[in-house]
C-alpha cells in the first residue's frame, strides 16, 4: 500500500538523518538537541544513547558530560522554539499540531500547571517543541520557562546517561516504565504544590476580608 511505502520512506529519511548527527559526536549531538526542540522530530536520546555506550572506558564523567550538553543545547532550542511562538503566534502551532483540541489541551495544561507544564514535557516523551512553541505563543514567564526546561531535559537525559553508562544499553528497553513511575511522582509533586498554591492563596484571601471588615466596623458604629 502507497502510505506503508510511505512510512517506510520517512523511517528510513530519519533512520539516515540520526545517522548523520551521530557522526558527528558530540558536535552533532549538540545540534540535533536544538533543532529537536523546535522542528525536528528525532529525540536527541537516539544519538545521546550510542554515544554514551561507545564511550564507557572514558568514565561516567564523560557520560555525565554528553547529558548535560544535550540538557543545555536542547533549552537553547526550546529558546529559538519560544521565540518563534512570541513571533508566529498561534497560527505556527497551528500548522505543528493540526488538532486544535489538542492545543487546547496544551494551553489548560499551561493554565492549569504554568512552568511546571514545560518540566514534564521536557521529562516524558511528550513532543519537547511543541511545549516550547507554545510557551511563547501563550507567553510563559520566560524564567519560569528556562528552569522548567532545564529540570525536566536534565531529569531525563542523565538518567538514559547513568542508565546506559552502568546497565549497558539493554536497559533501555525498561525505560519507559521508568520514564512512567518517574511521571507519576512528578505529577503528584506539582498537583501537591498547586494545590499548596491556592489554599495559600484563600487563606490569604480571607484574611484581607476580614480586615476589610473590622475597618468597615468602626465606620459603622460612628454612623
Amino acid at each position: 500500500m502507497i502510505w506503508l511505502e510511505l512510512m517506510d520512506g520517512l523511517r528510513e529519511t530519519l533512520q539516515n538523518a540520526t545517522e548523520w548527527f551521530l557522526s558527528y559526536g558530540l558536535w552533532g549531538l549538540a545540534l540535533l538537541s536544538i533543532v529537536e526542540a523546535i522542528f525536528f522530530p528525532v529525540p536527541p536520546d537516539t544519538v545521546l544513547i550510542p554515544l554514551v555506550g561507545s564511550s564507557l572506558d572514558r568514565g561516567v564523567g564523560w557520560a555525565l558530560f554528553l547529558a548535560l550538553v544535550t540538557t543545555l543545547t536542547s533549552v537553547g532550542g526550546s529558546w529559538i522554539g519560544y521565540a518563534l511562538g512570541v513571533w508566529g503566534g498561534r497560527p505556527v502551532l497551528n500548522r505543528i499540531v493540526r488538532n486544535h483540541e489538542k492545543i487546547d489541551q496544551v494551553e489548560r495544561f499551561f493554565d492549569r500547571y504554568g512552568a511546571w507544564a514545560v518540566a514534564i514535557a521536557g521529562f516524558t516523551p511528550i513532543p519537547y517543541k511543541v511545549f516550547a512553541i507554545a510557551g511563547g505563543v501563550f507567553r510563559v514567564n520566560l524564567v519560569g520557562f528556562t528552569l522548567g526546561g532545564l529540570l525536566g531535559r536534565s531529569m531525563r537525559f542523565f538518567l538514559v546517561a547513568l542508565a546506559v553508562f552502568y546497565f549497558g544499553e539493554s536497559i533501555l528497553a525498561n525505560l519507559d516504565v521508568i520514564f512512567k513511575a518517574s511521571l507519576a511522582l512528578v505529577l503528584a509533586y506539582v498537583v501537591y504544590l498547586v494545590l499548596r498554591a491556592r489554599r495559600a492563596k484563600r487563606l490569604s484571601n480571607g484574611a484581607q476580608t476580614e480586615d476589610a471588615d473590622d475597618a468597615e466596623d468602626p465606620q459603622r458604629d460612628r454612623a
